[in-house]
Parts: structure tokens; C-alpha cells; sequence
């Protein structure tokens, strides 16, 4: 493998990994709407907490679902499209994967924006549909299964499939640039979240501290990817409502 393209596709997969496309969609559709200081309310109390990512899910509660998926989309198709490139102009070593690695990278903290991004799933899973496209269905099936239906952990949902990317590449390439790979972008995603977990757990310390029902232990409701799948979860019976929110349903 060379050094020289390796870095180039590690640069490549940064710059094009660091365009916000949150931000993009947020100013043609609603320049009057700051997404970069959305405050999200915790259910059952007068607090606020401030969410630091600016994604896809973060448009979708500010803006509506429909942009959120515009976005999502975009995040995928920056990293899918030059991770794909590399491998069909370099098919002989595995360059794509250091463009989808840093491409996640690029992602999360981006040069353009004061290394202030989102927390990397669309990203990761735009490299990973071409490194491995039935991988990536297998494993992000296998896991809202397994959590929202089995386990009824949002976390479990929300994380699983990336973690299956590991046991996935291991049984199916035996390649150790493909098993660095997976083990790096577990880790990059794990670093992602640290904020979102840092919230959900003031969250829950708030409401546990004015004597609120928080509901089920997995069932957060303050970062926008929680509100999302806990939402559906909620709808469909995996997790029971907290007492405060099925009087609002009532009334």
C-alpha cells in the first residue's frame, strides 16, 4: 500500500466527510432558524438542555421529518460517493476504507465548522454500504430486532449495528485492514456519543431528583435520536409511557 494514497484518501475522506449538510439544508429551507443552539426540553420538567450535534435528527425535530431524511441521505452519499471512487480506481488495496473511516471522522468534527458536527451513523454507514452493502443490511435489520423488538433498549437500536459490523467483517473478509477498520469506526462512533449520553443522563438526574416517572431506563427522550426511536417505540407498546406523558396523551 502506498503512504502517499493512503493519505490522500484519508484527506479525501475528511474534507468531503466535514461538509455539513445539516447546516446546508437548515439555511435554503429555514435561514431564520439557528439549529446550532437548539435547546431540547426534558420531558416532565421546566429544564432545558443544549444539544451540541448538528445532524440529521437535529433538522428533523427543528425542521420536520422530511428534511431530516434530506439530510441523513446527503450524509450518506458524502461519504459513500468518494469511498466508492477509490475502490473502483484503486480496486487492488482497500484506499475506500480509509476514506469511509475519516470520512466519519471528517463527520463528527469538521474543519469547517469548528469541529462541532453530528455523531456519525449516516457516515458510517455510507462507507459501510460500500465496503460491504449486504453487511450493512444485515446488521441494521439484525439490530432494531434485537433492540427494539427483543431487548427493548433504544441504545441497543441505535448502536447494535455498528457493533455487528465487527463479528460481520471478522466471519465474512478474515482481513486485518477490514477488522481495523470496524474497530476504529466502533470506537470514533463511541467517542461521538459521549455528549448525548453525557444529556441523557442530566436528563434523567433532573427528573429523578423533582420526583418524575422516568419511564423505561432506555427510553431517552432528550437528545433528538432518542425522542425519535422512543417515539416509535412508545407507539408501537415496546416501552411504557411515563406517567406524565400518558396524562398529556389523555387530556
Amino acid at each position: 500500500m502506498d503512504l502517499a494514497m493512503a493519505l490522500l484518501a484519508a484527506a479525501v475522506g475528511y474534507l468531503c466527510g466535514s461538509i455539513s449538510f445539516a447546516r446546508v439544508i437548515a439555511r435554503v429551507v429555514a435561514p431564520d432558524t439557528d439549529i446550532h443552539n437548539y435547546e431540547s426540553p426534558i420531558p416532565g420538567s421546566s429544564h432545558t438542555i443544549r444539544m451540541l450535534a448538528i445532524n440529521a435528527t437535529t433538522v428533523a425535530v427543528q425542521l420536520g421529518r422530511k428534511w431530516g431524511i434530506a439530510v441523513g441521505i446527503l450524509d450518506v452519499l458524502k461519504v459513500a460517493i468518494p469511498a466508492l471512487a477509490f475502490r473502483l480506481l484503486v480496486p487492488e488495496q482497500p484506499y475506500h476504507l480509509a476514506v469511509s473511516l475519516f470520512g466519519l471522522v471528517g463527520h463528527n468534527w469538521p474543519i469547517y465548522h469548528r469541529f462541532r458536527g453530528g455523531r456519525g451513523l449516516s457516515a458510517i454507514y455510507g462507507g459501510f454500504f460500500v465496503t460491504d452493502w449486504l453487511g450493512a443490511l444485515v446488521t441494521t435489520t439484525l439490530s432494531m430486532i434485537l433492540g427494539m423488538a427483543v431487548f427493548k433498549n433504544v441504545i441497543l437500536a441505535y448502536m447494535g449495528g455498528v457493533i455487528l459490523m465487527i463479528p460481520w467483517i471478522i466471519i465474512r473478509w478474515r482481513s486485518w485492514p477490514y477488522i481495523a477498520y470496524v474497530v476504529a469506526v466502533n470506537a470514533v462512533f463511541a467517542i461521538g456519543l459521549i455528549p448525548e449520553a453525557k444529556a441523557a443522563a442530566e436528563s434523567r438526574r433532573i427528573r429523578q431528583e423533582e420526583g418524575e416517572d422516568v419511564g423505561d431506563p432506555w427510553a431517552d427522550q432528550t437528545s433528538p435520536m432518542g425522542k425519535m426511536l422512543t417515539s416509535w417505540g412508545q407507539r408501537v407498546g415496546l416501552f411504557r409511557q411515563p406517567t406524565d406523558q400518558k396524562q398529556a396523551d389523555r387530556s
